[in-house]
């Protein structure tokens, strides 16, 4: 589906709109059922990313009884329900709706970075199963943001570029689908989901300064709609042998930030191999084949994985594959006219620009020290090339891309290399208490037009959370009370930037072109909360502290025309949020 978050412009340096990234999930976590975060090399079916997977699954709605939630709190109110439909116990129904605005925590003095933000969302999940296995759901979610930036009326504080500027930022994301899942007998299972999906963001910003000259209002728009198909058939023809066999197709229709428009299908036919070879070692292998009809461009993308099982739950892993994605569109500008033309120069066209690839190899090794403790680490190497680089700016490369356009003449010749190291430490939720440490190390190099490998913008060196959770129960007769605090630490190397004195022209000479790093960053997250359970209810007060310290982190430099220097722009800093949640 499109990207499913809200305001996805939220902290980026040209405020423009993405097809990524966003400020809050249009899914509140009433929705959301078993959630992972999948690294490394992906299972088979996963296909058009060549970085980490969010995979998101909806849970199921209560079957037996209505059951209805309700939260308020400073940024905003939250209802759920959820229950049977009809009898028998097979059907049910989930839907929530939330409402926020970020008003009442500026009343009080936070600072949300100068602008007026409200959204609102609807989620809807619904299904049946039947006796025989087999399950039909339907799901939907929509949602609006709006970010409104207002110039300063006083010239005299007209200090940066966006003062005298009103801004308004609008966005719309919709999704219809559903999922259907059918045995095939004893030995298989098939499973088809079908969905639809929009995007749809504007940025409008108008320029009041009329002793400046140039443009007076500045519009871009993002238009994406994804229709996409998926069906697999999950089975064993004996105890050791297992198979996966199946394919996408998704069409994509793209209104991007200068307006062309471009329209392709990708299609992506997979098969799979799980092999139990002895009692120690699992061997999988799959294979799938990506192509994109917006100009041909194909893919090749096979897989394969050993698991080597020790006594004591210890395990060894090794990972190979390749992945495909479709390239970034919006920052692509597909067949425009060079920025900086000359009469004889004819306009570019970057639509042969195909599927981009990364090739993946890890290493892990897990190890329980106890039955609630287990340590993991994993090694990773990713080459990434076919990347859009310019050949008229040569130092626009794609994987230093954030959201600012690549300009003039593209060629997919790019490449990037990532190396790291990372080890998790991890205590499951036992006698009231759990945490989990994560530290990671890694190297990210890009070569440049020249062939030379320089430092990325994302080269941070390392990455480091420390999660804590602890309750405390009181029971009593009639009810009972519970005591929980939380925290996470985190901490990572600042992001890389180019420094520049004037903004950067064709022909400069920018070898090592990210030498400036913003200092380290480090956040810690608070939440207080009191849980009470009586009979038919459950009541929650919590206090969240987001960036409890006030940290000051840099989050980006841009070049300010009014100012006539680079200028650093930060993170938000504390902001707390007093919430109450009842169940009933």
């Amino acid at each position: 589906i499109v990207n499913p978050n809200h305001m996805s412009n939220a902290a980026t340096p040209t405020d423009l709109p993405t097809l990524t990234g966003g400020g809050v999930n249009i899914l509140s976590a009433q929705m959301l059922g078993p959630s992972r975060l999948r690294t490394g090399v992906s299972p088979i079916a996963y296909g058009n990313a060549l970085g980490g997977l969010m995979d998101m699954e909806l849970r199921r709605g209560n079957e037996r009884e209505q059951e209805w939630t309700l939260q308020a709190g400073l940024t905003g109110l939250d209802v759920s329900t959820e229950g049977p439909v009809g009898r028998g116990g097979r059907a049910f129904h989930l839907v929530n709706y939330r409402y926020s605005t970020v008003g009442l925590l500026g009343a009080i003095g936070v600072d949300l970075g100068d602008e007026a933000i409200r959204f609102h969302d609807l989620s809807v999940h619904a299904g049946t199963s039947w006796s025989n296995g087999g399950e039909l759901r339907f799901f939907a979610l929509g949602g609006t943001s709006r970010n409104e930036f207002t110039s300063r009326t006083d010239t005299a504080e007209w200090t940066y570029d966006k003062d005298s500027q009103d801004i308004t930022y609008k966005a719309g994301t919709g999704v219809l689908g559903t999922t259907l899942a059918l045995p095939l007998g004893a030995q298989a299972r098939l499973s088809s989901t079908l969905a639809w999906s929009r995007s749809y963001q504007s940025r409008e910003a108008i320029e009041q300064d009329t002793s400046e000259p140039g443009v007076r209002r500045m519009f871009h728009a993002l238009d994406e709609n994804k229709l996409s198909f998926m069906t697999r058939v999950d089975g064993r023809w004996t105890d050791r042998l297992r198979y996966t066999l199946g394919g996408g197709a998704m069409e994509r229709r793209l209104n991007n930030l200068f307006n062309e428009r471009l329209h392709g299908w990708l299609l992506r036919p997979f098969a799979q191999l799980r092999v139990q070879a002895s009692r120690h070692l699992q061997v999988t292998a799959g294979v799938a084949y990506s192509h994109l009809t917006q100009n041909g461009s194909d893919l090749v993308e096979p897989r394969v994985g050993l698991r080597w099982r020790m006594s004591g739950g210890r395990s060894v892993a090794v990972a190979y594959g390749i992945r495909g994605q479709m390239p970034y569109h919006p920052i692509i500008m597909v067949g425009g006219i060079n920025p900086d033309p000359h009469p004889d120069e004819a306009t570019t066209n970057n639509t042969s620009i195909g599927l981009m690839r990364a090739q993946d190899i890890t290493v892990g090794y897990e190890h329980p020290l106890n039955e609630h403790f287990v340590l993991r680490v994993e090694g990773y190497d990713q080459a990434i090339i076919g990347m859009p680089v310019s050949i008229t700016f040569p130092f626009e490369h794609a994987f230093n891309a954030w959201d600012a356009p690549l300009p003039g003449q593209l060629e997919a010749s790019g490449e990037a290399h990532v190396q790291g190291l990372e080890l998790t430490l991890l205590r499951s939720f036992v006698n009231g208490i759990y945490y989990q440490i994560n530290g990671s190390g890694s190297r990210s190099l890009y070569r440049d037009i020249q062939g030379a490998w320089q430092e990325a913008g994302w080269n941070l060196h390392w990455t480091a959370n420390g999660m804590m959770g602890r309750e405390f129960r009181k029971v009593k007769a009639d009810k009972v009370r519970t005591w929980g605090v939380s925290a996470r630490l985190f901490g990572m190397g600042g992001l890389r930037y180019m420094q520049v004195a004037v903004p950067v022209a064709p022909g400069d000479d920018l070898d090592g072109l990210y030498p400036q790093q913003f200092d380290p960053v480090y956040r810690l997250d608070l939440r207080v909360y009191l849980k009470t359970d009586r009979n038919g209810r459950t009541g929650q007060w919590a206090i969240d502290l987001q960036n409890a310290t006030n940290a000051r982190n840099a989050a980006f430099v841009y070049f300010d025309q009014r100012q006539n220097e680079p200028v650093t722009r930060y993170q938000l800093g504390l902001i707390p949020n007093l919430s109450y949640r009842i169940e009933f």
